[in-house]
């Protein structure tokens, strides 16, 4: 075991040829095809304590031996695992994720209102923290080395670890139902982050209206990974969106970047209040749904923008990091009878089906595949996870960092 701080460039380096110079087919396993057993030196990095705020996080490399898998469990090498405020949270978490109280009918100044609790982050991607000592990372994809005998899966296949499993490793042993494939066919960096963001942003378009070319759609946090994946997944639909983003130093050239892939209004959320956000909204049709992923004075700021009787859906965006992420509650004037909703993605995967699943990730590789969604990534080596770790968590950060492990 070797503490991160004390870490030797040499070893880390040598992580991969390690690793691959450690498989070997286990004694009388079947030739001709047949699949193999394998055992499998791993690098982890893990964390064995949750810290709390101001603390500095603690991880350790380690060398884990792995056994074959199973009956129904693949072998898989990771070929990148993503880096999100998310993870620092789980690192963080003194609690296990909540879905909080919703919505309450509440009157203030004589008036009734709905006072609506923002989704938590986590309880979005997890329903439960993992187990202690973890292996960090809540995305990733890998490459299948072995699969047990009664697994669908094969050898080659890309698969998606379902949030929770550790993403930052070399190797692991996981139960066929963590794994989700996904088509080969894209950069790894983007296969790896299609999990989370991308997925929401799918089914919060899928799933709480019935959409159609030229329909209007508003949303917030439009920066982070889930808001970009929004916007084209919308662009790609016809349907037009209203991005309302925090006035930040990066906001010009965030907001060239939004209306480059498809955004047609991009407003920070202080100016939804001016008189020309009228003129705006007036060439649009009247927006029936808001994607709300921050809570607090920006969700208010959605709710002015929505038509009366719209829905308004709250998800914990996981890109969220400061300020953003406060997930303060807000009032929407129940005169409006606005419909809130609540989506959690970890309820959705739970109940859904394999084949739903996978469809879901073959539509996203798709438009990835066709040039019709690019997301701000940023890559770094699996070597050089400090660094890595320090940079994936700056906050207001609009890129999103993946480690490759070459």
């Amino acid at each position: 075991r070797h503490s991160t701080s004390a870490t030797c460039p040499e070893m880390l380096a040598s992580m991969r040829r390690a690793a691959l110079s450690s498989l070997a087919p286990a004694a009388g396993a079947a030739g001709n095809g047949a699949r193999r057993s394998m055992t499998v030196s791993a690098k982890t990095l893990k964390y064995t304590a949750r810290s709390r705020p101001g603390e500095t996080l603690n991880f350790s490399v380690e060398d884990q031996t792995l056994p074959p898998p199973s009956s129904k469990q693949a072998l898989v090498r990771f070929l990148a695992a993503a880096i999100s405020p998310s993870d620092y949270r789980v690192m963080m978490a003194s609690s296990e994720p909540s879905k909080g109280v919703g919505v309450r009918e509440v009157s203030q100044r004589f008036a009734k209102a709905q006072a609506v609790t923002p989704v938590d982050p986590l309880a979005g991607a997890l329903n439960s923290l993992p187990s202690l000592p973890a292996v960090g990372g809540l995305e990733g994809v890998a490459v299948v080395e072995s699969a047990g005998p009664g697994s669908s899966l094969k050898v080659g296949d890309w698969v998606i670890p379902a949030p929770g499993v550790g993403s930052w490793t070399t190797h692991a042993v996981v139960d066929e139902a963590l794994l989700t494939p996904v088509p080969s066919n894209i950069p790894c960096e983007y296969a790896a982050v299609l999990g989370i963001a991308p997925a929401t942003a799918y089914r919060l378009l899928a799933d709480f209206a019935s959409l159609k070319a030229g329909d209007t759609v508003v949303l917030n946090g439009a920066n982070t990974l889930t808001g970009q994946a929004l916007i084209q997944l919308a662009a790609s639909r016809g349907i037009k969106t209203v991005a309302v983003l925090l006035q930040t130093p990066s906001f010009s050239d965030i907001s060239s970047h939004l209306k480059a892939i498809g955004a047609t209004v991009v407003i920070a959320d202080h100016a939804v209040k001016l008189f020309q956000m009228k003129e705006l909204m007036s060439e649009l049709a009247p927006p029936m749904l808001a994607l709300d992923g921050m809570g607090g004075e920006s969700a208010r700021a959605l709710s002015r923008l929505l038509a009366k009787g719209g829905t308004m859906v709250c998800h914990g965006d996981v890109d969220l990091s400061g300020k953003d992420a406060a997930g303060e509650d807000f009032m929407i004037p129940a005169e409006k009878g606005v419909v809130v909703k609540r989506f959690y993605l970890s309820e959705w995967a739970g109940a859904a089906s394999a084949a739903d699943k996978a469809k879901m990730m073959s539509e996203l590789a798709g438009l990835v595949a066709a040039g019709k969604m690019s997301l701000l990534l940023e890559r770094m080596s699996f070597t050089n996870h400090q660094l890595a770790l320090r940079k994936g968590w700056e906050m207001m950060r609009d890129r999103r960092l993946v480690m490759t492990f070459d």
